[in-house]
């Protein structure tokens, strides 16, 4: 950013880099599933949704294009491999599911989002030297950005119900909303360090979401201790 101080731009540097080893790790993940899918059942995608992986394409694709319109190399390299991995992913539920004609239209759905999304930015930067960062093109696709973003990290909710009612965690995935929470908090710090409002947005809300339910394992206690962790070892 103009006018940063030299100590400013090296914590920016140290945090964006530390937000996306982070990230990209967390992007890894996936390929437990991958390993579920292909060695544990035995190329049998079972009661597993590609959804999550769809929905990371798309995603990642939105701050990949964001990142470009910001001039944001943290954000453009972090996303590259997000959307490849999520790319990755999602092609081995296409190889593996037996009725394809689901994840064939769920595919299409993102597909035609995304072209949508490039018809736009081209028609808006085609010729352009400079895209100014409180452009209308950069503030519609930070928005797109912000609903994608919060739509992700607000799925653990839909157990929410459930925790309530039995009163035990068990129903939670303790790793993925801790990784969530350390995920999204790098980046509202490095948000913050760049003066980048969507970036602000989205994450200090992904964060206080993990929070939320990170202290239902507080406030509930988790009949099965330990439970979670050894649920979530056992589907690796």
């Amino acid at each position: 950013m103009e006018g940063s101080s030299e100590p400013d731009t090296f914590w920016r540097d140290v945090l964006g880099s530390t937000a996306t080893f982070t990230t990209i790790c967390q992007f890894l993940s996936g390929m437990f599933t991958v390993h579920r899918i292909v060695v544990k059942q035995s190329g049998s995608v079972g009661d597993l949704s590609p959804v999550p992986f769809i929905m990371g394409s798309i995603g990642c694709a939105l701050w990949l294009i964001y990142g470009y319109l910001r001039g944001d190399a943290q954000v453009v390299n972090c996303n590259i491999v997000g959307t490849l991995l999520n790319s990755l992913y999602v092609s081995v539920f296409i190889r593996f599911t037996i009725n394809k004609s689901l994840i064939y239209r769920q595919v299409s759905c993102a597909l035609i989002l995304l072209s949508v999304v490039l018809l736009y930015v081209y028609n808006d930067v085609s010729g352009a030297v400079v895209i100014p960062t409180d452009s209308g093109v950069v503030r519609n696709i930070g928005l797109t950005c912000i609903v994608v973003g919060l739509l992700g990290c607000a799925s653990p909710l839909v157990a929410l119900k459930d925790v309530i009612r039995t009163k035990s965690t068990e129903t939670l995935p303790f790793p993925l909303i801790f990784s969530m929470f350390l995920v999204c908090s790098l980046w509202w710090g490095y948000g913050v360090l760049t003066g980048d409002p969507y970036m602000q947005f989205t994450n200090f809300l992904g964060s206080c979401i993990a929070l939320m339910q990170l202290g239902l394992f507080c406030v509930y206690d988790n009949k099965t201790k330990g439970g979670e962790y050894k649920k979530f070892h056992s589907s690796i």
